[in-house]
């Protein structure tokens, strides 16, 4: 549902209001932002940093798909990859 949110309906208006790089840059920042709830390590400056670089990198990557080929199953599916991959890793390991 993030996905859906994220780059169907907060990108796609924010790259019809203010071009497509704004509307992705935007969009990827407010997604990493939307982390700092379940990444936080109760160093403010130091949580807000981190998330930005690692889901903002990640948020660019699925805003730049989603400017591009406007496909949410492959940004969906890029998702559940990037956030399984660890898990499965552990569960092989």
């Amino acid at each position: 549902m993030r996905e859906l949110f994220y780059r169907r309906w907060l990108q796609t208006r924010l790259e019809a209001l203010l071009g497509a790089w704004p509307g992705v840059g935007l969009a990827s920042l407010a997604f990493a932002l939307m982390h700092l709830g379940s990444h936080g390590s109760g160093r403010p400056l130091l949580d807000v940093a981190t998330v930005i670089v690692v889901q903002g990198t990640f948020g660019l990557f699925v805003g730049v798909m989603w400017m591009r080929y406007r496909n949410l199953t492959a940004i969906i599916v890029t998702h559940l990859i990037v956030n399984g991959w660890g898990v499965a890793v552990a569960l092989l390991t």
